[in-house]
């Protein structure tokens, strides 16, 4: 134990020397010009980033600009035979929804899979695809032949 506590003591005694010594290797071996780029090359990093993040809002803005004129572009493409009234479109009686996929469902013939249904809706941009094909097949709208083939009821649409 006594041999422990002579270390601990001669190590605190020859603190300053070993301190010194340290200090002249820095300053020796170009340590203090080092220290000084690396904390710019930090502190640089850390301005970088920070202009970064608070530029994140200005950019998020820029991209939704973007996207909403790619989207008005889209939207001029859909076909003048498509285009329904406003009212048909937000309409929840479900006879006026048919009326909107009246000429899908032409377009499609007799029979079909609600696979062609589905990817013709979507590419006419009608609006909910899977929820209307679902409201569709409740009313009796759709009316299935088996094996996933359906037809539609033309007494309803």
């Amino acid at each position: 134990m006594d041999r422990a506590f002579d270390i601990v003591l001669q190590f605190i005694i020859n603190l300053p020397l070993i301190t010194q010594k340290g200090l002249q290797n820095i300053s020796d071996n170009n340590g203090w010009a080092m220290a000084i780029v690396g904390a710019i090359t930090v502190f640089s990093g850390l301005v970088i980033l920070a202009l970064t993040i608070s530029q994140l809002p200005n950019l998020i803005l820029l991209l939704e600009k973007f996207k909403k004129t790619n989207k008005v572009d889209e939207i001029s493409e859909t076909p003048t035979s498509l285009k329904p009234d406003v009212q048909e479109y937000l309409s929840t009686d479900i006879n006026k929804v048919a009326n909107l996929y009246r000429p899908l469902f032409e377009k499609l013939g007799d029979s079909f899979p609600l696979s062609a249904l589905y990817d013709l809706s979507q590419k006419e941009k009608l609006p909910h695809p899977h929820i209307t094909i679902t409201s569709f097949r409740e009313a009796d709208i759709l009316i299935s032949k088996g094996d996933g083939i359906f037809t539609w009821n033309k007494e309803l649409v």
